[in-house]
């Protein structure tokens, strides 16, 4: 599984018509998003890549029925959807093998126990998964491994022992810190603290009296 994270919408539009136009990668492509911001979405893919087919899943359960039977006969490139909707219709869309599922807002990914969280990580298939957030990343390990377990779940699988792996990356991510500091230190500066001194004895203090 790849993994790829973008901090602003359009940054990622252009990125999908690099797939698109580019890579030949057609989708399926699942978004979801707040519903707030669903139409900034569709904005940027209609002027970015207009052809695409997009279904703007949402509605009445019978105007979603209708979607529904479309989805599954493959013809479309592009899902848009809310939460809500991923998690009350999750048996429709875990049908499809999905190429992406980009998640917007994706600090909502932090509760590992969240119906969002488990309902997209366990039951949605998928060959790359994106998350989209603005917030830094969660200074509480069990966020991050919430995060790091969407992305790649086949690498963190439990965490019951990421918090001892995290430790360990961090110490030696500090020594390696350490060790290109001290080098800079000693190409750099060594010249400057470096000084010669001429020692001169007298004869008695050389007979060692």
């Amino acid at each position: 599984m790849s993994v790829a994270a973008f901090h602003e919408r359009g940054e990622h539009a252009s990125a999908d018509m690099h797939n698109f136009q580019v890579k030949q990668v057609m989708g399926p492509f699942l978004i979801v998003a707040p519903l707030s911001v669903i139409d900034n979405w569709v904005k940027e893919f209609e002027s970015w890549t207009p052809h695409l087919k997009k279904i703007i899943y949402y509605g009445s359960k019978d105007t979603r029925k209708n979607m529904q039977t479309e989805a599954l006969k493959g013809q479309f490139n592009v899902m848009l959807t809310s939460y809500e909707l991923v998690i009350k219709d999750a048996n429709f869309m875990s049908k499809i093998n999905w190429v992406y599922i980009i998640v917007d807002e994706g600090h909502r990914m932090k509760n590992a126990k969240s119906k969002l969280t488990t309902t997209l990580s366990m039951k949605f298939p998928s060959k790359f998964r994106i998350l989209i957030t603005g917030t830094p990343l969660q200074n509480n390990l069990n966020e991050l491994w919430s995060l790091l377990n969407f992305l790649l779940p086949d690498i963190f699988r439990h965490d019951s022992n990421f918090e001892e792996w995290f430790n360990s990356v961090r110490l030696c991510v500090c020594a390696c810190v350490l060790c290109r500091d001290l080098q800079h230190f000693s190409q750099h500066f060594s010249q400057h603290f470096s000084q010669h001194f001429s020692l001169h004895f007298s004869s008695d203090r050389r007979r060692g009296s």
